[in-house]
């Protein structure tokens, strides 16, 4: 079953430009929909994102997400981006830590 849960709160904008920093704090201006809430507790749930570029958003949706009492089984990005400005990472997990 398709559940859109997500809704940006107002301030987040886009993430190209950003440094990691900036990116982690734009990504944290995200909740889950009130419609949605109650879809979700206890239930697992797999995240789709098109692109992963530090993470950042991705850690924020699943904090919200297990906020909201669902279980992050498993993400999946469609791409990732390969950044210039900072160190790359080969493995990572959710935390963002090299794995």
């Amino acid at each position: 079953m398709l559940c859109p849960a997500l809704q940006s709160l107002p301030g987040r904008t886009g993430q190209v430009g950003l440094d990691p920093i900036a990116r982690e704090r734009n990504a944290r201006r995200v909740r889950v929909r009130r419609v949605s809430e109650r879809r979700l507790r206890g239930r697992s749930v797999i995240l789709v994102d098109d692109i992963v570029t530090t993470g950042a958003s991705m850690r924020a949706a699943i904090a919200v997400l297990e906020r909201a009492g669902a279980r992050v089984e498993a993400v999946v990005a469609l791409a990732t981006a390969v950044r210039r400005d900072s160190p790359q990472k080969t493995e990572w997990n959710l935390t963002g830590e090299r794995g």
